[in-house]
């Protein structure tokens, strides 16, 4: 079989090892935006399982060229990456297709599509050129970018800066570089304008796809609204995934360890049924019911006898524990009972009125301790209150007779007298002057003196 170098290459065909004789198709197979192209290879392998054969496609910036090392194969990607664009995808996506319609021709099988993200959307790009004259049998399309969150508007003022980049925010072991180009984003929006502007004519073919409920770039309530807009009898199955205490990239669903295995389980039973129409086969029960056989699994005692769960063997103890047996061979009630019998027919004590009244024990005890913890309380407020007031007043009276000391010092080393000499004298001078007031003398005291109202000329 012919291969494209560096865009289209076909999987390793494994039929034989898994009992396929006869090919039932041939599938295409497109990765995301910056998504590695050699990520897809668990969905190529589960197709192929199926009797698919399988071509891979690498677009520019996301593959692997041989005879390098990683280091220099990075550099290389993302220089590549950096000079892409909306056309040179879509050129290379054709030329893929062509290898494949004729290997579909030549076996005389239909001619599938699978793509995720960027891929979904080029697919219907491809679709929708009447020039290319392409026809798929059926597509599934994998989170498509057919529709985007209206944030990403926010990208569309940095293309005017074609070599500027951002980091990446896929998971490194499915990202192709670790930043993500202003060219990559520009080739994006103009295959997603360019398929709006086309109402999507070509693509009305049976498709089936998936979307999770909470994805970042596509949502799935703008992605359901688009297809009813357009009349798309397209086949949407919504995945709930549980979001672990690591972030999880909800966008990301190509595989099982970015799905979890029940939910990829659950997609790949909806693409068997979808493509060829076959359901679970009869000896491979559903993980729900294998989950719960597993549970109800029987507890083989040592002489190989089966016995019954632990649950169970619990529930029947208990019961023989609450059966309390009397002397004279009757049941009788369990002791934690019969006391709380007693202790109801305690408590109820019948007022003169004929309703039911609270002992009078219980009331006094309750009285007592409310008087308890109030006068507890106060008394706590009173010394915590007392103690603080006493030592503001200690601390107060240090630090002033700490200054008076240190003044003090300064003042007899200058040769002053000091401030406690200068206070007695200050204080002895004030008794002399106030002096007793002899007999007939007044204290004057100063009166304002009333101004005169000014004389009329």
């Amino acid at each position: 079989m012919n291969r494209l170098d560096g865009v289209a290459e076909w999987l390793a065909w494994p039929g034989s090892e898994r009992g396929i004789q006869e090919t039932r198709g041939v599938a295409i197979v497109v990765h995301g935006l910056n998504t590695l192209a050699q990520r897809m290879d668990v969905l190529g392998s589960w197709l192929q399982g199926q009797g698919l054969e399988v071509l891979r496609v690498s677009l520019r910036g996301h593959g692997r060229s041989s005879g390098l090392s990683e280091y220099s194969m990075g550099k290389v990607r993302q220089e590549a990456f950096k000079r892409t664009s909306f056309s040179i995808w879509l050129d290379e996506l054709n030329r893929s297709y062509s290898l494949a319609r004729e290997r579909a021709e030549e076996l005389g099988v239909p001619l599938y599509f699978v793509g995720y993200s960027l891929g979904a959307l080029l697919g219907n790009n491809l679709l929708n050129r009447p020039s290319f004259g392409v026809i798929f049998e059926k597509m599934i399309l994998l989170a498509p970018a057919i529709e985007l969150h209206p944030m990403a508007n926010l990208l569309r003022p940095l293309f005017r800066f074609p070599r500027f980049s951002l980091p990446s925010v896929i998971p490194e072991i499915y990202r192709a570089n670790p930043r993500t180009p202003m060219t990559a984003y520009h080739g994006l929006f103009e295959a997603y304008y360019e398929l709006h502007r086309t109402q999507f004519h070509g693509s009305r073919i049976p498709t089936l796809v998936f979307s999770d409920v909470n994805d970042e770039l596509v949502p799935f309530q703008r992605l359901t609204r688009l297809l009813q807009q357009h009349k798309l009898d397209w086949e949407i199955h919504p995945l709930h995934q549980k979001s672990t205490g690591k972030r999880r990239y909800f966008h990301l669903i190509i595989d099982e360890s970015s799905v979890g295995p029940i939910i990829w389980q659950e997609m790949i039973g909806k693409m068997r049924h979808f493509l060829f129409g076959e359901t679970e086969t009869e000896n491979q029960a559903p993980i729900k019911t294998i989950e719960k056989e597993t549970k109800r699994e029987e507890v083989v005692t040592g002489n190989g006898g089966p016995q019954p769960p632990v649950k169970i063997v619990k529930a029947e103890i208990a019961e023989n524990k609450k059966e309390v047996v009397a002397a004279d061979g009757e049941p009788q009630a369990p002791a934690k009972t019969i006391e709380t019998e007693t202790e109801t027919e305690r408590e109820r004590v019948v007022a003169a009125d004929g309703e039911p009244q609270a002992p009078a024990k219980t009331i006094e005890k309750e009285t007592k301790a409310k008087t308890f913890t109030r006068v507890k309380t106060k008394t706590k407020a009173k010394t915590k209150t007392k103690a603080k007031t006493k030592t503001k007043a200690k601390t107060k009276a240090k630090v002033e007779a700490k200054m008076i000391r240190q003044r003090s010092k300064q003042e007899e080393e200058i040769g002053l007298p000091s401030s406690v000499e200068r206070k007695e004298t200050t204080e002895l001078g004030k008794k002399q002057e106030s002096g007793p007031l002899k007999a007939g003398q007044e204290k004057r005291t100063s009166k304002k003196r009333k101004r005169k109202p000014a004389r009329p000329r």
